[in-house]
């Protein structure tokens, strides 16, 4: 369980980990909980040091800033929010890149940042009362 102030307890139920359940959830310690949610926090973390995505909402034109650790992805994938692919990039050389999703619907768009052995996924809020 984790602990909010003295008395309260709040159970954060870790939905990304296969098989867990609200049954799962019951049988497992506090050890446990506690442990499932620093992972969640280290993940996080180490998604911020890899790249800042902004202005997050977005009227169209947004920014994907990369650490400066020279560790560029092999690629940047924009979903909508069906799955469907509405844009690619490959060709990544730099550790700013402007992504334009003008002449696309407002809603939630995926981006799928693809490090070396690893995926990182991430939303932009596009809506025509953002930045």
């Amino acid at each position: 369980m984790v602990r909010i102030g003295k008395s309260t307890k709040a159970f954060i139920h870790p939905c990304s980990y296969p098989g867990n359940s609200p049954n799962v959830a019951k049988s497992l310690g506090a050890n446990q909980d506690e442990e499932s949610v620093s992972q969640l926090d280290l993940k996080k973390s180490e998604e911020e040091l890899l790249y800042k995505i902004y202005p997050n909402p977005t009227k169209g034109n947004f920014r994907i800033q990369l650490s400066e650790e020279n560790i560029f992805p092999s690629s940047i994938i924009i979903d909508n929010i069906l799955g469907q692919e509405i844009k690619k990039i490959t060709e990544i050389n730099e550790d700013n890149i402007s992504v334009d999703l003008n002449g696309f619907g407002d809603g939630v768009y995926l981006i799928h940042i693809n490090y070396p052995g690893k995926v990182m996924t991430d939303k932009i809020v596009k809506t025509s009362s953002g930045r």
